[in-house]
């Protein structure tokens, strides 16, 4: 058995798309900006499926120690404050990165 990356519910191993939501290898597109699928976060979260809202990119993920499927926000500025390099985030415009950081904190 495996688990679909998208809602983190078991599958046969030799199934090429989950029954469940219908996920496979090539059902979504990757978002150049969001970590890949698959990264494991503090060794504890892995990541999934991606998708951007407002607040900046939400990621299927699955919580490895309380063994179920979470949502995980990551804090991703507009296009042209940041962009990923690697698993890194990194700001290109320090100014307007630390606007949108402390419009963010007065939430």
């Amino acid at each position: 058995m495996k688990l679909c990356l998208a809602c983190f519910k078991e599958c046969e191993d030799n199934l090429q798309s989950c029954p469940h939501c219908g996920y496979g290898s090539d059902s979504f597109a990757r978002m150049p900006s969001a970590l890949p699928i698959g990264t494991l976060l503090q060794g504890r979260y892995m990541t999934g499926k991606a998708e951007m809202n407002k607040n900046g990119i939400v990621y299927a993920a699955f919580d490895n120690q309380t063994k179920k499927a979470i949502n995980l926000i990551e804090y991703y500025p507009e296009d042209n404050v940041s962009d990923r390099r690697g698993n890194a985030l990194i700001y290109i415009d320090a100014q307007a990165a630390e606007k949108a950081l402390s419009k963010l904190e007065n939430k």
